[in-house]
């Protein structure tokens, strides 16, 4: 397609016409089919044509090789296409932070089993604390990057891990303990057997580990390793899940021994849903790292928060660590 200067910078010239047609060649690209696209679209197939068409005409350059099972870009149209994809993250992220300014929500995301088992049953201390933060809690499993956090509109994000993540801002660091877990029912089994080795089950959460779900190195690999061989424990199955809290309640309801970190085991330690299956310390394992797009200071409320988060895991530890009369290691 030849067209003359004063055509080209006609073509160009970024007005209402061109957004909405470079909208509907985003859709077509992506799918690498009209057809998909109009579905998409909620319009006719005739009309995702005729723009696509029109888009070409104007910029006078063919964007699609059109083939018998759909589209697919020619080197121009994968230009434009991905420069419409930066176009649609820049826009997502400053609609998600428009939101965030009007509601002037905190956006903290953390995983299932924190969120459930810690950070919900101590958030009112928080609001008492500091009445004026709201707070928009998400519990999710995710890989933290920064990518993510601003595609999200997340602002602290609690991980858990043995290793830092580059490229956010670490605001703290608390280091987490370990302790096997067990139903009072199991425990007392132990208690009863004398030096007869009962048969228990070893539960495992393998999401905090860097190496590939299922493998050996986990937390009992590091218990085990400080602590040796759980006592009186005969260990005949090992179970595995993505989360520390389906392996709290498999040990509630008496299928093995959960090993236990001590923030989040608390309020069941409490309940005594969970007793120790061991009279033994604790043992140093992962990190809980508190984690943001800004360094610390640019938000106050973050600040807040993670002064507060801090104090309360540290608490938190401190008193389970008295009433099980154990000590960190």
């Amino acid at each position: 397609m030849n067209i003359s200067d004063g055509e080209r910078r006609r073509a160009t010239r970024v007005d209402a016409q061109l957004m909405s047609d470079l909208w509907i060649f985003r859709a077509v690209a992506r799918l690498g089919s009209i057809t998909a696209a109009a579905a998409q679209l909620h319009v006719t197939q005739g009309a995702v044509s005729q723009r696509v068409l029109r888009l070409e005409q104007r910029l006078g350059v063919n964007l699609f090789t059109r083939e018998h099972t759909g589209v697919r870009l020619t080197a121009s149209g994968g230009l434009l296409a991905r420069s419409m994809d930066d176009v649609s993250a820049s826009l997502q992220s400053a609609l998600t932070q428009i939101q965030r300014l009007e509601r002037r929500a905190l956006v903290v995301s953390c995983s299932p089993s924190v969120a459930t088992e810690w950070l919900m049953p101590n958030l009112r201390g928080f609001y008492r604390e500091y009445p004026d933060v709201e707070l928009q809690v998400r519990a999710e499993m995710t890989t933290p990057s920064v990518a993510w956090m601003d595609a999200e509109g997340v602002d602290v994000l609690i991980d858990y891990g043995h290793t830092a993540v580059e490229g956010v801002h670490e605001l703290a660091r608390v280091q987490e303990y370990t302790l096997p877990v067990c139903s009072p029912e199991l425990r007392r089994r132990l208690d009863e057997a004398g030096d007869t080795l009962v048969d228990v089950e070893l539960l495992h959460d393998s999401a905090a580990w860097p190496e590939p779900f299922g493998s050996i190195a986990n937390e009992w690999q590091e218990w085990m390793a400080v602590r040796g061989p759980v006592p009186g424990v005969n260990v005949i199955a090992e179970r595995r899940f993505n989360l520390a809290s389906l392996a709290y309640q498999t040990a509630i309801y008496g299928e093995g021994i959960a090993l236990g970190r001590i923030v989040s085991v608390q309020r069941l330690l409490e309940s005594g849903e969970l007793v120790a299956a061991v009279d033994a310390d604790l043992v140093s394992s992962a990190s809980h790292r508190v984690l943001a797009r800004e360094p610390a200071g640019t938000d106050a409320r973050a600040d807040r928060f993670v002064q507060w988060l801090t104090e309360s895991l540290q608490q938190t530890q401190q008193d389970s660590a008295r009433r099980l009369g154990v000590v960190p290691r």
